[in-house]
């Protein structure tokens, strides 16, 4: 059995995910066995991956890697509700992308480091939610020099076991180069 470790860009491996399996590859008469161990970084499909098992080649800015971050501060907010209830509809129903970003607000009374989560419909902005606080830290220095990439929804969910019924959301943070592992698990804890 071979033993071969193939890294792909991001551009190629949209549906692929983290795989490490056996497949039979067919050559020139005969059946080889080879194992094959594809790296990949984050797609949607994907939560994350371990940082530390990236190389250094994927460690560079040529490499897009995605973490979900979870939206706080919507549900005590009829309005926030209302984007949310209007993004839901969008998103499951009608199958249309629901466009987001992040907006820091340093002149926030509460929290000088907040980072606003902006829903878009149409060409009107509405803020939803804001990022945790223990994750504005990780992100200030990214919006900072420009390496996040993208903000997507990754899914909104109608909640009544919380302690406040409604609508709450997860998005997809891609930035340039791998989120330290701290970030991951920070990301995994929050909420």
């Amino acid at each position: 059995m071979s033993n071969v470790q193939w890294i792909f860009p991001v551009s190629h491996i949209a549906t692929l995910l983290l795989v490490a399996r056996n497949i039979k590859c067919f050559g020139q008469g005969h059946q080889t066995h080879l194992k094959l161990t594809l790296i990949v970084v984050m797609t949607r499909e994907m939560n994350w991956i371990h940082p530390q098992k990236l190389t250094m080649h994927e460690k560079s800015e040529d490499v897009l890697h995605t973490v979900p971050f979870k939206v706080l501060g919507s549900a005590y907010f009829v309005e926030r509700q209302k984007c949310w209830e209007e993004a839901h509809k969008l998103l499951y129903e009608r199958k249309v992308d629901v466009n987001a970003k992040l907006v820091p607000e340093s002149n926030n009374k509460y929290d000088k480091n907040a980072i606003a989560v902006m829903l878009g419909f149409g060409n009107e902005w509405n803020k939803v939610g804001y990022i945790p606080t223990e994750l504005t830290q990780f992100l200030h220095p990214l919006l900072n020099h420009n390496k996040i990439t993208n903000v997507s929804l990754k899914h909104i969910k109608f909640r009544t076991t919380y302690q406040k019924v409604g609508f709450y959301a997860t998005i997809e943070i891609t930035r340039r180069g791998a989120w330290e592992q701290s970030v991951v698990k920070a990301s995994k804890r929050v909420g």
